[in-house]
């Protein structure tokens, strides 16, 4: 087993650590006194998200699927009453109803800033499709005398083209 092995392999067993531990006791743990050790363990888990390796990825996915689900139907439960509360965020309403929600004790609160990396690694790591590719591609081809490293085109569309 090589170096890169066994840090391969400490990776993947944090993944499956992190995953089952938060997937069966994250609601137990998300108490104040708790906080930052919650925190760090998400922040952990979007880190390992970011490893180019599929079957670690998809531990994490899977993950994150659950949790998400769950902020998800959380919103959901709230009751929509006279305000309109929901309609008002879903039509992209005024920052009122944003507002309402941000002053409620929502587990989606705690989560805002793993949240926000999240989506940035899921975005980094979404699959380009070939139109993007060719869109790109374009566009560098307009700006090539600003791109002097690529010594040829099919060199740059296989740069801008490369799959996660």
């Amino acid at each position: 087993m090589t170096a890169s092995d066994s840090g391969q392999e400490l990776v993947l067993n944090l993944a499956l650590f992190l995953a089952n531990f938060l997937s069966n006791h994250v609601r137990p743990v998300e108490t104040e006194q708790n906080r930052d050790v919650l925190l760090n363990a998400h922040l952990y888990m979007v880190k390992i998200s970011q490893v180019d390796e599929r079957e670690i990825f998809k531990i994490c996915l899977e993950y994150w699927v659950k949790l998400v689900s769950e902020l998800y139907e959380e919103i959901q439960s709230l009751p929509i009453g006279d305000s309109g509360l929901l309609m008002g965020l879903s039509l992209g309403g005024s920052g009122s109803a944003q507002n309402m929600l941000n002053g409620m004790s929502l587990r989606k609160n705690i989560y805002s800033d793993v949240l926000s990396n999240l989506r940035l690694v899921v975005i980094e790591r979404m699959v380009k499709p070939e139109e993007v590719c060719s869109t790109l591609f374009s566009a560098a081809l307009d700006a090539h005398h600003y791109l002097p490293r690529f010594s040829s085109s099919r060199m740059m569309k296989e740069k801008l083209c490369e799959s996660s």
